[in-house]
C-alpha cells in the first residue's frame, strides 16, 4: 500500500472517527462508514462513492469531501450515509458526476414536497414541482452557481426572458413580464426550498436565498396598476345580453352554469361543490386552499345568496338567482355534460397521453372556460373586451354589489364571495369608478350641509 493512502486514511480517522475510511473503486473514491446500531444490535457498514479520482494529488479534496459528508450525517439523526452523500453531491456538483448530482437534487425536491406541502391540492404540489425542476436545471447548468444570489440571477436569465412564439396573439411579449405575480410565485417556491434545505443542513449555507430586496429587484416593478391586472368583471347589461342569447340559442345547460357563477359569486371550479336544499344554494366544500390557508380548518357547508341584476336590466330578472337554484335542484336542466364528466372524475386518475393525470377542481374551471371559448357570442364579447374571462362571471357579483343606492358594504360582499375583507379591498376596490366616487362624495357633502343648516 502506498504511503499517501496510509496517511490519507489516518487523517480521515483523526478528523471523523475510527469508523471512517476510504478506498479506490473503479478509479474513483469510495467512502466507508462502520458503526454499531443500537436499533439492530449489530455492526453496520455503509458505502458512498464520490466522483473524485483516486490519486495522490486529490488527497485534500478527498479529505474535505469526507469531512463534509460526516458533518451532514452527524447533523441529523436517522440519516444514512447515502442521504448525507446525496446532500453533499447536490451542493458540490464539481465533486460528483452529473448523473449523481441530478439524482441528489431530485431526491431533495421530492423530500421537500413530501414534508412541506401537506394539506395542499395535487395541482398546487405539481405546480411547485415544475418550478423546482426549473431550479434544478439552473443548479446543474455549467458554470455551476456558487451562491443563492447567483442562483436567482441565473434563474431569471433562463426563465424570465422567455417570450411568446410567432403566431401567438401576444407574440414577442414576455411570458413572465416585469413585476408579474408569476415571477414572485416562482422565486418564492425556490426561496422556500433553499431555506428549508440549508436549515436542515442538507446543502451548504452558501445556497441561502438572497435578501428580499435582491429578490424584489429581480422580480421588478410592473407598469400595470392593480386595476389593469384584475380580471375585468362582466357588467350588468353584458351579463343580461349574454344569458338572453344563450336562452335563444338553446344553450340552457351553459346558461345555468354561467348564471350560477354570476348570481351566486361562484368560482367556476365551485360548480363541483354546490348543493341546493329547498331552493337554498350551499357551497359544501372549500376548494381554495393555498400556503396561507393549508393549516387552517377548511370551511364546511355554507349558504350563498343570489345578487340579482338591477332594475335597469328589466323586471324579468327579478328573482333570477333563486330561479336558477330551483332549476338546478329539480334536475330539469343540468350542467353541461363535459362539466358533469369532469366533476364525476374529480380526484380520479385518467390517462392523458402517456402520463396519468388526476382530475382536480382546476380542471373543472378550465372546462367551463373551454365551453365559453367555443360559443360565438362569448368570442365576440371577449374580442371587444379582451380581459374578460370565465372568472369575470364571479367578478360581476362584486361589481354589482357596490353599485346603486342599496349596495352592500365591503364586509358583506367579502363574506358572500368567501374571501377576506383584506383581499376584497386590495383587489375589488379597483372596480370603483371616479364618476361614482364623485357622486357619493357630493351626496355626503350635501347631507352634511343640510345638517348644519338645521342646527
Amino acid at each position: 500500500m502506498s504511503d499517501w493512502i496510509t496517511n490519507l486514511r489516518t487523517v480521515i480517522k483523526d478528523e471523523n472517527g475510527p469508523g471512517w475510511t476510504v478506498r479506490e473503486a473503479r478509479g474513483k473514491t469510495q467512502i466507508t462508514h462502520r458503526y454499531w446500531s443500537e436499533k439492530d444490535q449489530s455492526k453496520i457498514r455503509e458505502f458512498f462513492s464520490v466522483d473524485i479520482p483516486w490519486t495522490k494529488t486529490n488527497q485534500t479534496e478527498i479529505t474535505r469531501a469526507v469531512k463534509k459528508i460526516h458533518d451532514r450525517l452527524s447533523a441529523q439523526k436517522n440519516r444514512t450515509l447515502r442521504e448525507a452523500g446525496a446532500s453533499f453531491a447536490a451542493s458540490n456538483p464539481n465533486a460528483t458526476n452529473q448523473k449523481a448530482s441530478q439524482n441528489s437534487w431530485e431526491q431533495l425536491i421530492e423530500r421537500f414536497l413530501s414534508e412541506e406541502t401537506k394539506g395542499l391540492s395535487p395541482s398546487t404540489i405539481e405546480g411547485k414541482r415544475q418550478r423546482l425542476n426549473c431550479l434544478k436545471e439552473v443548479l446543474l447548468a455549467k458554470p455551476y452557481p456558487r451562491s443563492g444570489g447567483t442562483i436567482f440571477e441565473k434563474y431569471a436569465e433562463r426563465f424570465f426572458t422567455e417570450t411568446y412564439p410567432p403566431g401567438h396573439k401576444r407574440a414577442g411579449e414576455l411570458v413572465l413580464p416585469v413585476g408579474d405575480d408569476g415571477r414572485r410565485r416562482r422565486l418564492g417556491v425556490c426561496s422556500n426550498f433553499l431555506e428549508w434545505a440549508v436549515d436542515a443542513k442538507l446543502i451548504d449555507d452558501r445556497f441561502m436565498p438572497p435578501s428580499k430586496k435582491k429578490i424584489d429587484s429581480i422580480i421588478g416593478i410592473s407598469d400595470l396598476t392593480s386595476e389593469e391586472r384584475l380580471t375585468e368583471p362582466i357588467r350588468e347589461q353584458q351579463l343580461a345580453a349574454l344569458l338572453d342569447q344563450m336562452e335563444k340559442d338553446g344553450k340552457h345547460e351553459l346558461r345555468l352554469a354561467c348564471g350560477l357563477c354570476a348570481f351566486f359569486a361562484l368560482r367556476p371550479a365551485e360548480l363541483a361543490a354546490i348543493k341546493v336544499e329547498n331552493g337554498k344554494l350551499f357551497v359544501v366544500r372549500q376548494i381554495k386552499r393555498n400556503v396561507k390557508t393549508k393549516n387552517k380548518k377548511p370551511t364546511t357547508k355554507r349558504q350563498v345568496f343570489p345578487l340579482d341584476l338591477p332594475a335597469t336590466c328589466g323586471s324579468k330578472w327579478t328573482g333570477e338567482g333563486d330561479r336558477l337554484a330551483r332549476v338546478y335542484e329539480s334536475g330539469l336542466v343540468k350542467l353541461p355534460e363535459s362539466l358533469r364528466n369532469q366533476i364525476a372524475a374529480l380526484g380520479k386518475k385518467g390517462v392523458t397521453g402517456k402520463a396519468k393525470k388526476t382530475t382536480t377542481f382546476k380542471e373543472i374551471g378550465k372546462e367551463l372556460a373551454k365551453l365559453l371559448e367555443r360559443y360565438k357570442p362569448w368570442q365576440e364579447l371577449t374580442k371587444q373586451y379582451p380581459d374578460i374571462s370565465a372568472y369575470s362571471l364571479r367578478h360581476s357579483y362584486s361589481w354589482r354589489s357596490h353599485q346603486g343606492q342599496h349596495r352592500l358594504s365591503p364586509q358583506e360582499a367579502a363574506h358572500q364571495m368567501r374571501h377576506s375583507l383584506q383581499t376584497h379591498l386590495k383587489y375589488y376596490s379597483a372596480f370603483m369608478e371616479d364618476q361614482r366616487a364623485e357622486k357619493s362624495i357630493a351626496e355626503f357633502n350635501k347631507a352634511q350641509a343640510e345638517l348644519r343648516e338645521g342646527v
